[in-house]
């Protein structure tokens, strides 16, 4: 009995029994010079809260940029998600930026470059 409550315990402890983490597409563009990431409107599973944003760019240093949200921003089809102005995205760099909700994830992957002054994005799947 004492070790079926310690296995339990630590299922319990390690998430194994909860739900899976969904994860859906989102798409990238740019708009007025800045990248834009945002859920297509027919990739909207359910109106949510955004709780985090996590963008990782990579090459070498495989560098994470994480952004929570407190309180948590709503998350609309169509539209651009906040929080990705700040971070500055090189031209030249691939990079995966992912929406986080309570019950499921976006995530969007695409390749910034310059075209002349243009800044520019294409999505990898």
């Amino acid at each position: 009995m004492r070790r079926s409550f310690i296995i339990a315990f630590c299922l319990i402890l390690s998430g194994c029994l909860g739900e899976d983490l969904r994860i859906y597409p989102a798409k990238s563009m740019v708009v007025d010079g800045n990248i834009c990431v945002f859920i297509d409107k027919g990739f909207l599973v359910e109106n949510g809260e955004i709780r985090k944003i996590e963008i990782t760019k990579y090459s070498d240093e495989g560098s994470i940029y994480e952004k929570y949200f407190i309180p948590t921003v709503p998350l609309q089809d169509g539209k651009c998600i906040t929080g990705l102005k700040t971070y500055n995205f090189v031209p030249g760099s691939a990079y995966s930026v992912s929406i986080n909700l309570h019950r499921h994830s976006y995530l969007a992957r695409f390749i910034v470059w310059k075209d002349g002054d243009r800044l520019m994005v294409a999505d990898r799947y």
